[in-house]
């Protein structure tokens, strides 16, 4: 057995390695491309009112959790949530919340995961690869998920859908959350710069509502509030797909914000997926934000704009406050978070695609995603002339 330590050099010997030289980053930092991008809407449309009416129905809390519930619903900034699930509707024929008042197990929101996660991807990934008609080109495919566990995994599903190469290369970016999409595109754009004519095809897939879990923690009250279904689909290229694209990608970088470990998790439990979300993150981020050595490697506030993930109302007038900014500033992603709500790793992208179908947009964007760790992750847009 090797004891601990034994294989470091010992004090005061010289290393016979050369020491190794920094490498300098280029001036000119290389990009892929993003070809294009396409948001899902799921099947069930909930009013942000009359989703409240299902949820106390189904759960029929005591009248102090419900005063609760109600005040945040109406100061939510959320006007729709979207979902795969029609258990909410008033008379609907409930998949998983059948039984009021009682909690359905993970293994039962984990098998309904693995109905529902295929359709939604390929609800987002099939008009974006038949519109390019580019299924006999697709490289890689890179997906994104944390609300759910399934082997063989759901992108298979995708492949074999849309008739993709036996051989497509395959990474799954699991359980990272809210940013996950950031770094499923970072892989992409890795994949990107190794050959030019790769072209990945990235989904970022959710079913926050298999995991409302009815109790009067504040966390789970406010995942209730927020989280809603949604998946995306984007296509990144290498050089020969740079004409016709409708940006250029890159520019990613990722930052721990420091002292907020405790401030947001995701654990497995026995009656689903455990929220913890705590009411001081807004304001870690904004203070964050205002740090000198975070706040001059950012981009000039009206010069670029701001796509931010639309983790919740507070969390993007934090944001703003950071940046010195407006709620105006942020305007595609509080569009988002009224007509959506809260979809985890694919609000992003949701976020992306406004500003590239906006034509009176700025022709730069940065974006920016946090989840637990707390990690800020973020990349830079341009968009294609």
């Amino acid at each position: 057995m090797i004891e601990p330590g034994a294989l470091a050099p010992k004090q005061g010997a010289q290393s016979a390695r050369k020491p190794q030289v920094p490498v300098v980053a280029s001036s000119r930092p290389r990009t892929s491309s993003l070809v294009d991008v396409h948001p899902f809407t799921p099947a069930h449309a909930y009013p942000q009112l009359d989703l409240l009416d299902g949820v106390v129905r189904q759960w029929r809390p005591d009248r102090r959790t419900r005063r609760l519930l109600e005040t945040l619903f109406r100061r939510s900034g959320i006007a729709n949530r979207y979902m795969s699930l029609p258990d909410f509707g008033r008379d609907a024929d409930a998949r998983l919340y059948r039984e009021p008042g009682t909690q359905p197990s993970t293994q039962e929101r984990m098998q309904l995961f693995a109905e529902l996660a295929p359709l939604q991807a390929l609800g987002a990934a099939r008009p974006l690869v038949e519109r390019h008609g580019v299924a006999g080109r697709i490289t890689h495919v890179v997906t994104s998920c944390c609300t759910g566990f399934m082997a063989p995994g759901w992108d298979l599903a995708v492949i074999d859908g849309l008739g993709l190469s036996s051989g497509v290369g395959r990474v799954h970016v699991g359980y990272m959350g809210c940013h996950a999409a950031a770094n499923a595109l970072h892989v992409a754009h890795s994949f990107a710069l190794t050959r030019s004519d790769a072209l990945v095809l990235v989904i970022a897939n959710e079913l926050s509502s298999l995991h409302f879990n009815f109790s009067d923690r504040i966390d789970n009250l406010l995942s209730c509030t927020i989280f809603a279904d949604g998946a995306a689909a984007a296509l990144i290229g290498g050089e020969e797909w740079r004409d016709g694209a409708r940006a250029a990608l890159g520019g990613f970088a990722s930052q721990r914000v420091p002292d907020t470990g405790a401030l947001m998790g995701w654990r497995i439990g026995d009656t689903g997926f455990e929220m913890d979300l705590s009411p001081e993150l807004p304001g870690a981020i904004e203070r964050f934000l205002g740090r000198d050595e975070i706040a001059r490697t950012l981009p000039p506030l009206g010069e670029v704009q701001d796509l931010v993930h639309a983790g919740g109302k507070t969390i993007l007038e934090a944001f703003a406050a950071g940046r010195g900014g407006s709620a105006d500033s942020l305007r595609y992603s509080f569009d988002v978070l009224t007509q959506h709500g809260n979809m985890s790793s694919g609000t992003i992208l949701y976020i992306v695609s406004r500003w590239l179908d906006d034509p009176s947009g700025t022709g730069e964007a940065e974006a920016y995603a946090f989840g637990p760790g707390v990690v800020a992750e973020r990349f830079h847009l341009s968009r294609a002339a």
